[in-house]
């Protein structure tokens, strides 16, 4: 008996260390997944800098309106209901008057901007790895989860809003009028395409493709 129970205890420490084993190797796993998922690499139209995507989720320290009081926006319905108010119909905050920096205020045109250049590439990313969806309502998960990774991550305002309304909203209002536009490109470069091959060692002068 004396002999069993040191021997009983022993078990007992493998089998704990075995449980914590198995917690990271699981956290390693899911950090590893999660990294994949977002990594995203050089595009066409913009050069999209990995050490931005991180494999910490979207949703983790997202800061507060006890931490930033001054956020004026932190739903859309606050948002509509200022809209209707008399200082939101006086006020200028330009063309994304729902997007706020720390402090409350309107964004400058260049971060609009840089805004907007980044979120193109991050869609062409998208198109690259056939998840981009004809309409943002249709995007699936991990699309959403790569450009609210990478839009948060480089422009932290975007944390400013419960449940990423503030991106989400932007996307959706933005993102057909981008598709039509890239879907217009690649059919022009088809026909031309096209037209090349049948006239082989020729150039096309004064082709007008629409």
């Amino acid at each position: 008996r004396a002999y069993m129970q040191p021997a009983q205890h022993s078990n007992q420490y493998l089998l704990e260390h075995c449980k914590t084993l198995e917690l990271q190797i699981v956290k390693l796993t899911s950090e590893r997944d999660t990294l994949n998922a977002v990594r995203l690499h050089q595009t066409d139209s913009l050069d999209l800098d990995c050490t931005l995507i991180s494999s910490v989720p979207a949703t983790a320290n997202r800061p507060t309106r006890v931490i930033h009081p001054k956020i004026r926006f932190w739903t859309n319905d606050d948002f509509l209901g200022w809209l209707d108010s008399p200082d939101g119909r006086r006020a200028d905050r330009g063309k994304v008057p729902y997007l706020e920096d720390e402090n409350g205020d309107p964004l400058t045109d260049p971060i609009v901007k840089s805004i907007r250049k980044l979120l193109r590439g991050a869609w062409a990313e998208l198109v690259r790895r056939k998840l981009a969806p004809k309409t943002w309502g249709k995007a699936a998960a991990t699309a959403r989860q790569i450009v609210h990774t990478l839009m948060e991550n480089s422009h932290p305002l975007f944390k400013f809003a419960d449940d990423g309304w503030k991106l989400d909203y932007l996307m959706s209002t933005s993102y057909s009028a981008w598709r039509r536009t890239t879907s217009g490109g690649k059919k022009r470069k088809q026909l031309k395409d096209a037209l090349r091959s049948e006239v082989p060692g020729k150039k096309l002068k004064g082709a007008s493709l629409i």
